[in-house]
């Protein structure tokens, strides 16, 4: 995320929910978009998490711990275990 004013900005809650939602996404298959297959946001979104990731320091302990763990779940689909 070159842009940083998701973090910097008033609306700093933003970010929070960006995380929150793609978190959900991928790692709770919410995502129910016509046409769009899960494999299709997935590779959108999981490097969208890793830069999100940086942002850590902003976030509440729950929120990382998921970042973290949503990550692992990608890394694990990837690697086919």
């Amino acid at each position: 995320m070159q842009n940083k004013a998701l973090t910097l900005s008033r609306h700093s809650d933003d970010v929070h929910f960006l995380a929150e939602t793609l978190c959900a996404m991928v790692g709770e298959n919410k995502c129910n978009v016509p046409g769009v297959k899960a494999i299709e946001v997935q590779t959108a979104v999981y490097p969208v998490l890793a830069s999100i990731v940086t942002y850590h320091r902003c976030f509440k302990q729950e929120l990382q711990q998921r970042l973290v763990r949503t990550l692992e779940q990608g890394m694990e689909k990837d690697a086919g275990w």
